[in-house]
């Protein structure tokens, strides 16, 4: 028979028992879902462009990558460096670098062939807002040609390859998809909690890529929840695919590879990532 004061505690230690192996198994289950909801998430590369990047492009037969943004500010000039970026595409190793202009670069594009890439950037002394565009021969690296233009190049609205529908800036983090022959709008996605800033379509028109954040403070913002990610919507129904948030600051530019298989985003937190697009 045994004595009442040790009946008492045999269940006082039973519930400490068990209450100290759910706090292991939190310690262990805790960072491990963890790490693998962040691997699961991860891009396939991470690019350190050595400045902020706000444009990307892929080439037409998705061999190269372009990445073009501000680098260094020269304050005696009042200029930033507007730098341009190839990238082999597969193994994402730097092919070439130049100074392309004198503010930072927002937008980049290929002309069909692949010859030839266009690249824009913001004039911040212009009143009214104006963008020098630049044309590069890709063999050679040279300059073939120089205009401005007050019409932002790859700027909202973005019209779908397939000339269905055309995505409008809808204010705020807000974009609107609207029927391209009519004007009338279809629906609304909420593409960023705070500021959309950029959208693609994928090649074949079904998917659209988003992406945003608040960059009015400028950016990289170390508080989470003033920065953005990446959204890849379905056209035909706005609902959601994927977000993809590893990031540390707002995306300036999201562009799909030719077959729509990859997606990279541009970030004010100076790097460019390169994500797998789920299937559908």
């Amino acid at each position: 028979m045994s004595e009442p004061g040790v009946a008492a505690l045999e269940p006082r230690m039973v519930r400490r028992r068990w209450r100290r192996r759910v706090v292991l198994a939190l310690l262990v289950v805790v960072p491990t879902a963890g790490i693998l909801w962040y691997w699961s998430g991860s891009p396939r590369a991470t690019l350190a462009t050595g400045e902020v990047p706000h444009a990307i492009a892929f080439a037409p037969d998705g061999t190269l990558l372009a990445t073009g943004g501000g680098g260094e500010y020269h304050p005696d000039r009042d200029e930033v460096d507007g730098v341009i970026r190839l990238w082999d595409a597969t193994t994402h190793r730097q092919l070439s670098s130049w100074v392309g202009h004198t503010n930072f670069v927002t937008h980049l594009s290929f002309d069909p062939s692949g010859r030839t890439l266009t690249s824009a950037a913001y004039v911040r002394t212009a009143v009214p807002p104006t963008w020098e565009v630049a044309v590069w021969d890709l063999a050679s690296r040279r300059e073939l040609g120089r205009t401005r233009t007050r019409i932002q190049p790859g700027g909202f609205p973005v019209a779908s390859p397939t000339g269905g529908v055309v995505a409008k800036h809808g204010g705020w983090g807000v974009l609107a998809m609207c029927d391209a022959h009519t004007g009338s709008e279809l629906y609304r996605l909420e593409a960023d909690r705070r500021q959309l800033n950029c959208a693609t379509f994928s090649p074949d028109g079904m998917l659209l890529a988003t992406g945003g954040g608040d960059t009015s403070g400028g950016g990289p913002s170390p508080l989470w929840w003033t920065n953005g990610d990446v959204r890849i919507w379905e056209v035909g129904t706005g609902r959601l695919v994927v977000t993809l948030n590893r990031h540390s600051a707002p995306i300036e530019g999201v562009a799909f590879s030719p077959d729509g298989r990859s997606v990279a985003s541009a970030s004010l937190d100076g790097t460019v990532k390169v994500w797998t697009v789920p299937d559908r």
